[in-house]
């Protein structure tokens, strides 16, 4: 992995000097070294983290097409002997290639084509001096991230958003319309990011920049994937366990320890357990973290009834399994560090949402670091892959007139944890309009749910704004109602969230690089194929995956209801800190424009009815959302109070 910066003068001014302070910016993303090319008006630049034998190798910016292209290259290709076929590499130049030259070679060949023949997670730039045109391109979900900024005669674009605020001419500012946004999670447009005048390359995009403009390309099209249609149901295990392995297999290529954070889930635990097996073969190990709440800390009534609280005994049982796997139990802090929200900002520069699990995610990773492990696997997008439940299945039975197998289903699901009622909610749901819905929880007793309760939003802005309109439009769920059929989850697995700052945030942070088996682009495409059958069978969710793993993962994996809790201790650690938590709310509160987009005396309100215990699970989401929206908003304020308006450049 590495990080990259670049700086295009449409008027032929020097880019040297800005790219050259834009890579000191991203140094905790490249501790390795780097260095730049200088074409006078145009210049990239490149820092480097070794991870791989190859990376030794690198040295960008590349030079091809006869002088004509420059590439830099941030991260990881994955199908190098493809690659190596396809492009008629010597077996010499296909061992020892950097993965940056592979990516060269594949312009060189396919030119702004190149970007489906590459499998990995990258973000990459070239700039062909010939015409005059930069190419900017990420992967299929972008696990890279990459941002720019077009100016007023320039283009300059950085893996940071930081990099990019280091030239003067670059406003360093939050975007008040997308911060509130952010706040409702409603998704932004494709190129759209918090901050003030950045854009970002959009994860499956390529674009092809100019001085008179951009043009989009997209590369990824998961809605274009054809339903797979295999005569056994054996087949479509086969399948996907052949590409799982393959998918972690080729996430193993490391000179350092690896590590996997394994918590008591279905995506984790299949991740590790699949490396584990993977790793045996070559006898090497595998050092699984598990998160744990600290020792003394015991679940109160309505915590316990919510997940998980305690990961470490079905996580152990998964370790066990294999002899080449080291496993290390993480105790939480059992404290809220809200000086952890700032490192957390200043490495991600993104605001941490789950505000209780910064402890533990600090103490994990110094923890990994600290046994020399820089590459960490993870089981994040598995729940849209790997252990999707396929309860989008009831809405399209409905949907499709099969009513007698949707009877079927539901006689086999029914039991405590779906009643009647909730299958039906999830089976017609998704076709009720929201006046119904308001009806079903008046009947009752059920408070509405209103996007002030659900944000901490200011209720001038959420009308201002036309939330709920904007919401609709974007697909999101602002009342967090059942409407989600197997038409909708099919995109949700597919296109989904951009996290490029969260793993490029890893590294910075922690010097650990994140990898995701689990969001590799054959098993989302894999996932976009199969029918939704295959998923749920006789009230057996997740039949794909029970079937796959049944003979890797232990019982208990299989058995638990619940979702792990991770940091379940977050409501006594918050409660600890109350004091801090009122300081920065008045912190808040005291700054205008955070006046105007929160609903400051709504977060007041619940300060001071700070309960002593969660005795009423409907008590558990407004808490947990105080702290997610205290947490973005001392990140925007941050960011807020630093800016000079005279730096800012005119947007007109």
């Amino acid at each position: 992995m590495s990080a990259i910066a670049g700086l295009i003068d449409w008027h032929g001014g020097p880019a040297e000097p800005s790219v050259r302070k834009a890579l000191e910016a991203l140094a905790l993303h490249g501790r390795d070294g780097g260095s730049l090319w200088d074409g006078g008006s145009v210049s990239l630049g490149w820092r480097q983290a070794i991870l791989q034998m190859e990376d030794y190798a690198d040295k960008q910016p590349l030079i091809g097409g006869g002088g004509s292209l420059k590439l830099v290259f941030d991260g990881r290709i994955d199908n190098r002997e493809e690659l190596s076929r396809a492009l008629t590499l010597s077996p010499e130049c296909a061992r020892e290639w950097p993965d940056s030259a592979f990516v060269l070679a594949a312009f060189e060949k396919w030119g702004d084509e190149c970007v489906p023949h590459l499998l990995g997670d990258f973000a990459f730039a070239v700039w062909n001096s010939d015409k005059r045109m930069l190419f900017l391109a990420r992967d299929h979900i972008g696990h890279r991230p990459l941002y720019f900024h077009r100016g007023d005669g320039f283009f300059m674009f950085a893996t940071q958003p930081s990099a990019l605020f280091t030239n003067p001419r670059v406003p360093r500012d939050i975007d008040d319309e997308k911060f509130i946004l952010d706040l409702a999670v409603v998704p932004f447009e494709a190129r759209d990011t918090l901050y003030t005048r950045i854009e970002r390359v959009p994860a499956g995009h390529a674009l092809l920049v100019r001085e008179d403009g951009i043009v989009s390309l997209r590369h990824w099209r998961p809605e274009s994937i054809p339903e797979l249609r295999y005569k056994r149901d054996d087949e479509y295990v086969e399948e996907f366990q052949s590409i799982l392995s393959d998918a972690v297999r080729c996430r193993l290529r490391t000179i350092h320890p690896i590590g996997s954070h394994l918590s008591s889930g279905w995506d984790s635990s299949t991740v590790t357990a699949v490396a584990a097996g993977l790793l045996a073969r070559e006898n090497g190990k595998l050092t699984a973290f598990t998160s744990v709440p600290p020792a003394l800390w015991r679940p109160g009534a309505v915590t316990a009834g919510t997940g998980v609280t305690d990961e470490g005994p079905i996580a152990n049982a998964v370790a066990q399994r294999f002899p080449n796997v080291e496993h290390v139990l993480v105790p939480g802090t059992g404290r809220l560090d809200l000086e952890a929200l700032d490192r957390h900002g200043d490495a991600f520069e993104y605001p941490k949402k789950t505000v209780n699990s910064i402890g533990w995610l600090e103490k994990l990773n110094a923890e990994a670091r600290n046994r020399g492990v820089r590459v960490m696997l993870s089981g994040t997008l598995g729940n849209r892959t790997v252990s999707y439940d396929g309860l989008c299945l009831l809405p399209y039975l409905f949907r499709t007139l099969n009513w007698w197998t949707l009877a079927r289903e539901w006689r086999a699901l029914h039991g405590p944890e779906n009643r009647y009622l909730h299958l039906g909610a999830l089976t017609f749901g998704p076709y009720l309009p929201e006046f119904v819905w308001d009806g079903i929880r008046w009947g009752f007793g059920i408070p509405r749910r209103t996007i002030k309760m659900l944000t901490g939003i200011n209720p001038r802005a959420i009308s201002e704004k036309d939330l709920r309109r904007v919401a609709r439009h974007r697909g999101a769920n602002p009342a967090n109602a059942h409407r989600v059929d197997d038409r909708v989850m099919r995109s949700i697995c597919t296109q989904t969230p951009d996290l490029g700052l969260i793993w490029g945030g890893c590294l910075a942070a922690y010097d650990v690089e994140t990898r995701d088996p689990t969001s590799d682009r054959r098993l989302m495409a894999f996932r976009a194929a199969v029918p939704e059958r295959q998923f749920l069978s006789n009230g057996q969710t997740k039949w794909l995956a029970r079937r796959a793993m049944r003979n890797t993962l232990p019982e208990a994996v299989f058995d638990q209801t619940g979702r792990g809790e991770q940091a379940a201790e977050w409501f006594d650690a918050a409660s600890r800190s109350r004091v801090e938590l009122a300081a920065e709310l008045e912190n808040l509160a005291a700054n205008p424009r955070m006046e105007l987009v929160l609903d400051i005396p709504f977060m007041r309100s619940l300060m001071q009815a700070w309960p002593s215990k969660l005795s009423d699970k409907r008590n558990v989401f407004p808490y947990r959302r105080l702290l997610a929206v205290i947490g973005s908003a001392r990140f925007a304020r941050r960011i807020i109070e630093c800016v000079n308006p005279s730096d800012i450049s005119d947007p007109s």
